[in-house]
Formats: structure tokens, sequence, C-alpha cells
């Protein structure tokens, strides 16, 4: 949808960058269940068509933000470290939607950005950095699994 609003817009390197984290997160969403996926050379390439998307959408220096926030998000995703993730979500991906977003005027984007902000921080001050998640993310089958190793032992 944002996507959609980014190119009513005019903006075209917000579109294609959306498509991407589309793409993206379709794929993490069997993260678990498929080996290829969580293959590490993914990394390089969607680093590869960030740039593309760079290069082909340039309107100068607005359009560095929503490549840093999709090569961010698309390194810390394939970490598979849910605090590093929140982090670089927290510290880079948002505020640079969010910056993106104002610039282009998107206010769907903008309350998303905000929305995704506050409940990062409204987690850290609930759960503290260790209720962060520092541990790989988990299936509930991979967690059962292990606590039946556990109990066999």
């Amino acid at each position: 949808m944002f996507g959609l609003q980014f190119l009513l817009l005019g903006s075209l390197s917000g579109c294609l960058s959306l498509l991407l984290v589309i793409v993206r997160n379709m794929m993490l969403m069997k993260y678990q269940e498929w080996a290829w996926v969580r293959w590490k050379g993914w990394i390089a390439i969607y680093s590869v068509f960030c740039v593309a998307i760079l290069i082909f959408t340039w309107k100068g220096p607005i359009s560095i933000l929503p490549y840093l926030a999709v090569q961010v998000g698309t390194i810390m995703y394939w970490t598979n470290n849910a605090r590093m993730l929140r982090l670089a979500n927290l510290f880079c991906a948002s505020p640079c939607w969010l910056i993106f977003d104002i610039i282009v005027g998107s206010l769907g984007g903008i309350l998303n950005e905000i929305i995704l902000i506050v409940s990062i921080l409204v987690s850290i001050y609930r759960y503290g950095w260790k209720g962060l998640g520092e541990n790989k993310f988990e299936t509930k089958k991979q967690r059962q699994s292990e606590n039946d190793r556990n109990s066999e032992a």
C-alpha cells in the first residue's frame, strides 16, 4: 500500500524500495522452514538490487534514505538476532523512512514509522535490554524440540 502511495506521490525510489522489502519479507516469513532462505548470500543479492534502485531512481540525497533503510534492514534480518534488528530499526531504518516520509508527504508512512519507533521504545521500557531478545528468533516448534531434548537428558 505504501509502495503505491509513494508512486502516486512521485517517489519511484520509495516505491521500488518497498517492493524489494515486500519480496525480502515474503522470503523471510519462511526463514525457519526453507534452508535456502537462510543463505547469507541473499544479503549481497539484495544489496545489488538496492544499489541499482538507488542509481536508477536518483533524485538527490533524498534517494539515500530508502536505500539505507532497506540495506540496513536486510543485513539485520539475516543476522537472525532480534535485538540487533530492533536496534537497527530504532536508530537507522525507521528514522530514514520517517524523514523520507516527511519529505515526500506520506502521512501514512509517517504514522507507520512513529508507531514502530514508539513500540520499540515501549518494549525497551517494559522488558529492558534483555527483553529485546538477544537470542535468535525461534519458532514454537524449535522451542518444543529443544525442551524435548532437555527433558530426555
